[in-house]
């Protein structure tokens, strides 16, 4: 699993914006940036794949801005990363060579397999409330 610098940036203005949705206010691109310590080119590109990924909202004019576009417990950081890197966790290209594959004959591929999976629940399960706050079953009590 590897979270690049998108990844932290898109986090970094979820929080952002976590904050903004609780004072029900617009968070300007501007201010979210010098917040978050973000360069504002790459902050419009991570912006705008959240809002193609249906997870935050745009509004143009002076008292416009980004919003989430639901509740901040109606979206997972397995949402977010995937809008912005896309998949969390890759299997790697090696597991698929034909020509004498150990990893599928002893069972290489099904225990990364599992591992990807593992760690996929976790995200998918977990609100990025989390970003903010660590409530009392932020890391998905459903998953047993």
């Amino acid at each position: 699993m590897r979270l690049g610098h998108t990844a932290k940036y898109a986090m970094q203005a979820l929080a952002f914006l976590i904050r903004s949705h609780a004072r029900d206010e617009w968070g300007q691109i501007g201010e979210i940036a010098s917040a978050c310590k973000i360069p504002r080119k790459y902050l419009e590109q991570v912006l705008l794949d959240l809002k193609s990924a249906g997870l935050v909202q745009s509004k143009k004019g002076q008292h416009g801005g980004y919003r989430l576009a639901r509740a901040p417990h109606e979206i997972t950081l397995g949402q977010a990363v995937a809008a912005v890197q896309g998949e969390l966790v890759p299997l790697p290209d090696w597991l698929d060579e034909p020509a004498e594959n150990f990893a599928v004959e002893f069972g290489l591929r099904q225990v990364v397999e599992q591992a990807r999976d593992a760690v996929q629940t976790v995200f998918d399960s977990t609100s990025i409330e989390v970003l903010v706050c660590r409530p009392g079953g932020w890391l998905g009590q459903e998953m047993g």
